[in-house]
């Protein structure tokens, strides 16, 4: 009986070892160090590449936009009135949003997600686009503008 119990008692210590061996975590040093950096200058792209759409004559402007702390990249678009707009959004620092009231868009962004955004730009001038995401000391700078031509 008693080497019943021993064995049943050496089992279940073995057992729990290798619960807690898997639940463990080894925290991420490999990570930067995010250091304070002088604002950039404001950057503009003009459309990246332009494709006619088998189904029509429209044009497609196709755009990357990268979404960090607290910026987005690039944060002026230009395109001209009547193209179909695609941006490819993905955050590479933390959650974000990005709301373009203007063409009723407003997308969550989890970091290294992308998000296809698709609207036609139909309405000619300057349409700003936000984080609607709190996510710290500089989200009320983060936002950008898409300029309708």
């Amino acid at each position: 009986m008693k080497q019943t119990v021993a064995l049943s008692l050496i089992l279940l210590g073995i057992m729990s070892l290798g619960l807690v061996a898997g639940c463990a975590t080894t925290p991420d040093t490999t990570a930067a160090v995010q250091t304070p950096q002088a604002q950039p200058a404001p950057f503009s792209i003009v459309a990246e590449q332009t494709n006619p759409d088998s189904a029509s004559s429209e044009s497609v402007k196709k755009f990357q936009i990268t979404a960090q702390n607290w910026e987005f990249v690039p944060n002026t678009i230009r395109v001209q009135q009547g193209d179909h707009v695609q941006l490819k959004i993905i955050s590479r620092q933390g959650n974000h949003g990005f709301e373009l009231p203007a063409f009723q868009i407003d997308e969550q962004l989890l970091e290294n997600k992308e998000v296809v955004v698709n609207f036609d730009a139909d309405t000619k001038g300057t349409f700003e686009f936000f984080c609607d995401v709190p996510c710290g000391q500089g989200h009320s700078q983060m936002s950008g503008t898409i300029i309708v031509e």
